[in-house]
Parts: structure tokens; sequence; C-alpha cells
């Protein structure tokens, strides 16, 4: 009981202090509670006397603290991590690629992503077609510019991200926060965007984004960023089916 009492104490020093926000503490708790348990049944286990000298209980403190702030250097990794969303849109490719490539506003706002202070996406367009043409992506928090590397008519368009927004706000009841967190560690690097033709009337299209991840451990923090990533990518698709087909 001691453990948890002491984890919820650490989380409202880290609202209270202004290193963290509600939502971000939210997403990491399962983590929190991992290494309460894991302190608990140490403590449980460890007879206390057996270390209680000053010098090994500081070598430990020392070893935990620079432990937690070198760990996402240590894990630092260039892998990317692709999420690929599909749907099949009911006109011919033509259509499809010509609204792809036009730009437009998406109709329907992500309320839950707009209540947690991610950014989520309100409109694209292409400034100019072909390779180096620029895709202006527009978020909540602003756009990603992303240069066409691949342009081939009407079957598939990548690009590169050039530049990119802030991929969330901190909720903090005490303070405007900017944590470290925010900028560097979910990096979009590239996406594309693919027509298959199904018949003359049906199209398949598959929305892909190549992005890493540098925060530790990453199959834990790749569970978020696919379920958001996957949100933009509804978003667009949904939107493209809508032009397509209405």
């Amino acid at each position: 009981m001691m453990g948890f009492i002491a984890l919820f104490i650490a989380c409202i020093a880290l609202l209270v202090l202004g290193i963290e926000g509600i939502v971000c503490i939210l997403m990491s708790l399962p983590l929190f509670i991992i290494s309460t348990l894991l302190g608990i049944v140490l403590v449980h286990r460890v007879n206390i006397r057996n270390i209680n000298n000053p010098k090994i209980i500081l070598a430990l403190i020392v070893g935990y603290i620079f432990a937690f702030f070198t760990l996402d250097y240590v894990n630092y990794t260039e892998d990317l991590i692709p999420v690929t969303s599909t749907i099949v849109i009911e006109n011919s490719i033509e259509k499809v690629w010509g609204n792809a490539i036009k730009g437009s506003q998406f109709s329907k706002p992500d309320l839950l992503l707009d209540k947690l202070g991610i950014a989520y996406p309100k409109s694209s367009q292409f400034k100019s077609e072909g390779i180096g043409a620029i895709r202006e992506y527009n978020f909540t928090t602003g756009s990603y510019l992303q240069a066409v590397s691949k342009w081939d008519p009407p079957y598939i368009v990548e690009f590169n991200t050039k530049e990119a927004p802030i991929h969330m706000t901190e909720n903090n009841p005490f303070w405007e926060i900017s944590p470290t967190h925010l900028f560097g560690y979910f990096v979009s690097i590239k996406g594309a965007v693919k027509l298959t033709e199904l018949s003359s009337k049906k199209t398949k299209v598959e929305n892909t984004t190549w992005y890493q991840v540098h925060m530790t451990p990453i199959p834990y923090w790749k569970l978020w960023s696919n379920g958001v990533v996957k949100r933009f990518q509804k978003a667009f698709l949904e939107n493209l089916k809508d032009d397509s087909e209405n």
C-alpha cells in the first residue's frame, strides 16, 4: 500500500512542479504501476539490513538516476515504424486520384484527440504536382510540410516530411507547460498514398506512414503512437471516400 501512496504523491508532484501534464501521466501510468510493483516485491524479498550502508544506498540512488535519464539515449534507434490503413472507394481510380491530390477540408473533427490535447488533421493540400511538390497537411497544432519523392499518377504518391508541428499540447491544471518529450520523441519521417484499381468503379486506397519513436520502452509507446496515427489516416481516408462517392 505504501508503494502506491508514494506513486500517487509522485504523480501529484509532477503536476504541481510543472514537469508533466495529466494525459502523459495517464499514458505512463501502466509503466509506473509495474515499476511500483517491482519495487514492492524487491522490498519484501531483500533484507534491507544487508544493504544498510550509506555508500551502497548512495551508489544505488545515483545508478538509478543515471539509468533513468540516459535510457532514451542508450536505446535510441533509427528504425522506422510503418502504419498502414486501407479503405475501398466506390469510384474510378482516376476520380479518386484527383480527389486525393486536390486537397480538402476534413469535415469531422476528432473529438477524442481534441479532448486529450493530441493534434489531429484538419485539411490537406498539394501546392503543385510532380516530384518536389509540397503537400501541406494541416493539424490543430500546425502544419506538416511534406515534399513529394515519388509521383506516379494515378497509382502512388510518396512524400518525405520536411517540417512538423508538435504532436500534442499538455494539460496541466496548475501551469502552462511544454515538456521535452513533445519535441523529437515522435518523428514522422515519410508517407505514401497508394491506389489499386479493383474494377472500373472500385478503388482500394492505402495510406502508409513511417515514423520513429525515441521513447523507451519503444514497444509500449508504439501501442499509443500506432493508435493515434491510425486515427490520422482514418480521417484522411474517410474524407477522401466522402469526396469521391458524393
